[in-house]
């Protein structure tokens, strides 16, 4: 029996895919088969490309969320959209769609701000261990 569709999904920690199938009886069957390292670059390659059709959707400049579940100012939290799923949406308001591929700018800001709050964060961690340090040593010498 033909698979009604076929999904794949790859576990690359493990170099695996895993092959699901799913029949027009509503069974399915699931198999992982190593990858080899030319199929793994086929495959990041093949992914890579369908990700670079995909959309960003904005509207009042924020970024549409997963299956337009509301927006964010992230793009790594925001939704990635078909060209059917955006004009669906186009057809029922006013929205900007972004092609991922011509948004490397704007990741580029978002690692930038990203990395600024990383060192915030340490630099803050740092403060405070040395603060605790600072009072331990107090606590003991008055001890």
């Amino acid at each position: 029996m033909k698979p009604k569709s076929i999904q794949y999904d790859v576990t690359m920690g493990s170099n695996q895919v895993g092959v699901i199938a799913h029949f027009e009886d509503g069974t399915s069957t699931m198999s992982f088969d190593p990858l080899s390292p030319v199929e793994q670059a086929e495959f990041v390659l093949s992914e890579t490309a369908k990700m670079a059709e995909k959309y960003l959707i904005r509207r009042n400049g924020s970024y549409f969320r997963p299956n337009a579940a509301g927006c964010t100012n992230s793009i790594l939290e925001a939704g990635l959209y078909s060209p059917e799923e955006v004009d669906e949406i186009r057809s029922k308001e006013s929205i900007v769609a972004v092609k991922l591929g011509d948004c490397l700018q704007a990741i580029e800001d978002e690692l930038a701000a990203a990395e600024a709050q990383v060192r915030a964060l340490k630099d803050m961690k740092a403060c405070i261990q040395m603060h605790h340090r600072q009072t331990v040593a107090a606590t003991e010498a008055s001890a």
